[in-house]
Parts: C-alpha cells; sequence; structure tokens
C-alpha cells in the first residue's frame, strides 16, 4: 500500500446516487479499502486547480442527450479542452465502458467522433464482462493496444431498505398471494421494449398472471403508450413516477419474475438490482447476459433469443416451477463474486498500473468533429466554445 496519497476525480462519483447508485458504491468503497485514497466529484475547477492522479470518467457522451444543439457542442468542445488539459498535467484519464452508443443517438456522426476521440485520449479502460471488453475492442480497435481491465458490476445488496416481506408487499400492491406476477422496474424508455413485453403478456390468457410496470418514463408520449397497452389488460398495473428508494423493496419482494425486455443492453444495474433482491430475472441473450447467467446460473438468470414473445415469458414461469431457487446461496455467490471491496481493491491496482506506466502520450492541437452526416445534420464545434450539464 502507497503512503502518497491516490487522488481521484470521478465523473461522477456519488452525485447520482439518488437514481444510480453505482458510482457513489464504488467512490465510498475505494475510499473504504485503502484511507490514502480520496475520491472526489469532478468538476472543472477542481481539475484546473487541483492535483489529481486520476480522472475516472464514465459516461463521457452524456453531453450528447442535450437536445439543443449549440447548447451540445458547447458543451463537447469544452470537455475536449479539459481533457486536454489532464493530459498536459499528466492525469491518467480510465473509461468505464458502460455502453457503446448513446440509447438516444440524437447525434450520431458527433458522437462517433466522440467516442473515438476520447478513446485516443485515454490511458487505461475499464469493461464490466469480457463480452463487453472484446465489443469495445471491435467497435474501438485502439483499445486492443490499450490497458483494459475486467471488473464486473457490482451487487446492490444492502443498498436498499428491504424489510418487508412478500404477502405484505403484495397487499401494498393489491396483488393476491396465487398471482404469478412479472415486473418491470427502473426507468422507462424507448429502448426497453415495455410496451411490447405488455403485448406479450396480453396473450398469456391464465387468470391467476399479473404484470407490474413501475418506473418513470423519460418521455410523456411514450408514457401514454404505455398507458394505452396497459389499459387493454386488467390484469397489468403501472406505477409510471420515481420509485422513492423505500418503495423498491415493495415491488421487488411482490414480484416473482423481473423482466427486462431490452432491445439492446451491453451491461444492465436493473439486473444486478433484482439479483441482490433475489428476484430472478428474465433477460435477452446480448451483451454481458450470458456471462450473467453462466455465473449465477437458473432459475436466477434466464435469456432468451429476440425479440421476445409470450412463449418466451410462459417457459419462463415453467423454468421457475421447475428448477430449484436457494436464495442464500445466490446472495453468497453475490457477495464473493461481485463484491465491492473486491471490486475497489481491483480498481484501485488498476489505477496504480497506470501510474506505472508513462501516461499515453498528449496528441496534438484537438481537431474539431468532421463535417456531420446528413441525419443528424449537426454543424461542428470549434475548440473556442465552452461550458457542462449533466
Amino acid at each position: 500500500m502507497l503512503d502518497a496519497p491516490l487522488r481521484v476525480l470521478g465523473w461522477p462519483a456519488y452525485r447520482n446516487r439518488p437514481y444510480n447508485p453505482y458510482n457513489w458504491l464504488l467512490s465510498t468503497n475505494l475510499t473504504a479499502y485503502d484511507p490514502h485514497v480520496e475520491v472526489e466529484e469532478f468538476t472543472p475547477r477542481r481539475l484546473v486547480l487541483e492535483h489529481w492522479d486520476v480522472w475516472h470518467m464514465h459516461w463521457p457522451e452524456k453531453f450528447l442527450r442535450i437536445t439543443r444543439r449549440a447548447e451540445m457542442l458547447t458543451k463537447v468542445a469544452t470537455l475536449a479542452a479539459l481533457i486536454q488539459l489532464a493530459k498536459r498535467k499528466g492525469i491518467r484519464l480510465v473509461w468505464t465502458i458502460h455502453n457503446l452508443a448513446s440509447h438516444e443517438r440524437l447525434y450520431p456522426s458527433v458522437e462517433q467522433w466522440l467516442r473515438e476521440w476520447v478513446v485516443d485520449q485515454i490511458d487505461g479502460a475499464i469493461a464490466l464482462s469480457a463480452s463487453s471488453a472484446e465489443a469495445a475492442r471491435k467497435r474501438f480497435p485502439r483499445l486492443r493496444h490499450l490497458p483494459l481491465v475486467v471488473i464486473p458490476h457490482g451487487h446492490y445488496i444492502d443498498v436498499y431498505p428491504n424489510r418487508i416481506g412478500r404477502a405484505a408487499a403484495r397487499a401494498r400492491l393489491g396483488l393476491e398471494p396465487e398471482h404469478r406476477v412479472m415486473l418491470f422496474v427502473g426507468q422507462v424508455r424507448r429502448y426497453k421494449n415495455v410496451t411490447h413485453l405488455i403485448e406479450c403478456f396480453r396473450h398469456l390468457a391464465d387468470p391467476n398472471l399479473r404484470l407490474v410496470v413501475a418506473g418513470l418514463p423519460n418521455d410523456p408520449e411514450l408514457a401514454a403508450e404505455v398507458r394505452a397497452a396497459a389499459a387493454l389488460d386488467p390484469r397489468v398495473q403501472t406505477h409510471l413516477t420515481l420509485i422513492p428508494d423505500e418503495r423498491i423493496q415493495v415491488f421487488l419482494n411482490a414480484a416473482d419474475l423481473v423482466v427486462l425486455p431490452y432491445t439492446e443492453i451491453l451491461n444492465s444495474g436493473s439486473a444486478l438490482l433484482a439479483l441482490s433482491f433475489r428476484r430472478p430475472i428474465l433477460v435477452p441473450e446480448r451483451g454481458s447476459m450470458a456471462e450473467l447467467r453462466q455465473r449465477f446460473g437458473l432459475p436466477w438468470v434466464m435469456t432468451y433469443e429476440q425479440p421476445l414473445s409470450a412463449e418466451t415469458l410462459q417457459c419462463a414461469l415453467r423454468t421457475l416451477e421447475t428448477t430449484p431457487a436457494d436464495g442464500n446461496a445466490l446472495e453468497r455467490r453475490l457477495r464473493q463474486e461481485v463484491g465491492w471491496d473486491k471490486i475497489a481493491a481491483e480498481t484501485l491496482a488498476f489505477y496504480r498500473s497506470l501510474l506505472d506506466r508513462d501516461p499515453i502520450a498528449v496528441p496534438g492541437a484537438w481537431q474539431p468533429v468532421p463535417a456531420p452526416v446528413a441525419q443528424d445534420g449537426i454543424s461542428q464545434p470549434r475548440a473556442a466554445e465552452t461550458a457542462s450539464r449533466r
């Protein structure tokens, strides 16, 4: 263990805890594992004025969600300038590869440029699974020549309240003991395919089946579509709002099966959340999900070839009926294999391995985004533009 403090800027480190505690868990466990480690929330001011060893970025594409083009371009230009400043200061740049493309894809040509440019600047990358590491290397060939380590997504055991039992949870939702309950939980976004899940569910005739959809839609039009689809089947109930931490236990402990019917998926915090509540999941055979199935087995992780169908749902229910499920054994495996102390140790080891290497050479002057393709109509930003958004 090094005596000199290791100072890390996390982007984000703590601030997104209310809707995704992953970064908070990583940052707090890094500092708990080694008292010589400091992790602070990234701000441009901190980057400019203070000494840092590592800048750990998670979603460098976040500004591409901004619908106002001029604002988006300004923030992308500012990010590029800050990255180049970090390079000049000798800060090691680390990217955790949560996904390979934004889900909204508002600015495809700018996104392609930004991701490739960021990969050119980083000193190393962290993938959450072997399959996502290989997909990233295929998408960005330069990663084959950079340090890249696989450190899995951690569990969410003990992060959320979990005191309510199955019967009480069902009573709060108006569900009966004999109901077989499927659940979708999490932010409702178009790529998560919730409307299609409801349509598939409606083809199942069993009157004791129930489907619960819990989460806040990210757009009013999608919310209306989900409500309209749910209204066609009285067995479907919707809770289209932000789910408070205290209430997450109600939905998960009432469910028999959590269904995550995403059209695209590389990694999934929602999958780990369900498993942390000892709830089996049904997920597409894409991204890291096959590895999750291999790690935790049936019936905890069931995968299917897309598209989702009523037959897929029925098959998952049969698997639950015929396959023993030991919740205590699952929790032990989660703590052992994706525990946060292990993740902290591996992350710190990776940081230090990068600090032992020469930093990736500072590239020449930043080249602006090339002229965009016609489908997004984005004009190129200039390095002089400046600012920042969530």
